[in-house]
């Protein structure tokens, strides 16, 4: 229910672990991604004289891993959203519809603009203010934001099928899928149980 209602820090793992189950790629270039801001938020940190030249380096090796991230990222959301609409309409009997938007922080196009754009503040924060590592998705409920909107059925309803459209996503990749579910009906009605 955290994907829900919670913040973006547990929608943002959700996808980094269900990504890198079927993605090598992008667990590849997340575990670089991770690594380079690490060494770049010490960086901030500790010097106080910094090397705008080996700023930008570390800069343009996070731009080079956020591409990748954000263009996965976008395309396995699309992916789910493919089959979260018609299993919310099984769960709820077509009474709700459901659509999953991906929210990243910065402009693919742009990325390596709109890191330059927060250097000052970066270098005032001691710490990188933009990138995937801000990424967010919204989920919608009847065109609403679920996070405000939604009831506890629907919340369950909501994560319910989030989690079934990423079976059907990863069933695309491979044929051994096993599900585990834990208290999935508790504040479901009897209709959508």
């Amino acid at each position: 229910l955290k994907l829900i209602k919670g913040e973006p820090t547990s929608r943002r793992k959700f996808l980094d672990i269900f990504i890198s189950q079927i993605d090598k790629k992008y667990m590849t270039s997340l575990t670089k991604y991770k690594k380079i801001l690490k060494e770049r938020n010490e960086y901030l940190k500790k010097e106080v004289n910094i090397d705008m030249i080996l700023l930008k380096t570390y800069t343009n090796a996070l731009v080079d891993e956020a591409k990748v991230i954000i263009e996965k990222r976008n395309y396995y959301i699309n992916k789910l959203d493919n089959y979260f609409n018609g299993k919310i309409n099984v769960i709820s009997g077509d009474k709700e519809c459901g659509k999953i938007v991906y929210k990243p922080n910065v402009n693919v196009e742009n990325l390596f603009g709109e890191f330059q754009a927060k250097k000052q503040l970066d270098l005032i924060t001691k710490t990188t203010n933009c990138g995937p590592h801000k990424d967010d998705f919204q989920i919608l409920i009847n065109d609403e934001d679920s996070s405000k909107f939604a009831s506890q059925g629907q919340q369950r309803t909501l994560a319910l099928a989030l989690k079934l459209s990423q079976v059907e996503v990863i069933k695309e990749n491979s044929d051994n899928v096993v599900v585990l579910l834990d208290d999935v009906f508790g504040e479901l009605d009897q209709e959508r149980q």
